[in-house]
């Protein structure tokens, strides 16, 4: 037994973790995926990736996603998991660091047994092209899918180009193919970005919870 480390939080054995992904219970097993950085500082970020039988004890896994591709050359940032038909579909934000700037995208990887990943051939499933032109596309992460009357949604956080925080809601039949929505929020109340939204249904009622960045202290805040 390893002393040093909690017995009911999940630690690595190596590395930094931070957010986590796409926790989800598939095949069995509950499923539990983080960002992930062998070194003690993070860089190019992967998804970790853990199982559990209980909750409580974890065996760590090779990570499930890996920053190997065009579109997330520069990290694997944070998103969410949804499972269909038996297969398990993470979707997450690509980082790419350009001459011209940062770009972000939504992809997608698929697996049928939870520990073998891949890729879906059509990343990236969001992109410039699909968003609306006040949308930037250097802060624009985080999807956070779910299900309503059979069709599913993501949100994603977005900083405008006049540097408001926004939420932008798309739709898709498939979990493939995605198109925007429309805007669910655009509010220079809350900041300049909106990160790692979550929507969930309680007593019949949906429930946002949301990350804004930027927000100005008032006076006799408590914080």
């Amino acid at each position: 037994m390893e002393m040093y480390r909690p017995k009911y939080h999940f630690t690595v054995k190596k590395g930094w973790i931070n957010d986590p992904n796409g926790f989800c219970y598939f095949n069995g097993k509950y499923h539990l995926f983080y960002q992930y950085f062998e070194e003690p500082y993070p860089g190019r970020i992967s998804w970790g990736h853990a199982v559990s039988d209980d909750l409580i004890h974890f065996e760590e896994l090779e990570p499930a996603i890996i920053p190997n591709s065009y579109y997330d050359k520069d990290g694997s940032w944070s998103g969410s998991s949804f499972v269909k038909d038996g297969i398990l579909y993470l979707m997450y934000t690509g980082h790419c660091c350009t001459e011209n700037g940062n770009i972000q995208t939504q992809n997608i990887v698929i697996s049928e047994d939870g520990y073998n990943f891949k890729k879906y051939e059509g990343n990236p499933v969001i992109s410039l092209k699909d968003l609306p032109p006040n949308c930037t596309i250097e802060d624009f992460r985080d999807p956070s899918i779910y299900e309503e009357n059979g069709e599913y949604y993501v949100l994603i956080g977005n900083k405008s180009k006049n540097n408001v925080a926004q939420l932008l809601l798309f739709k898709s039949f498939d979990l493939l193919n995605w198109k925007y929505e429309r805007t669910l929020i655009s509010s220079n109340d809350l900041g300049y970005m909106l990160e790692c939204p979550s929507s969930s249904r309680i007593n019949n009622k949906r429930v946002l919870i949301m990350s804004p960045q930027g927000l100005k202290s008032k006076e006799n805040d408590f914080w």
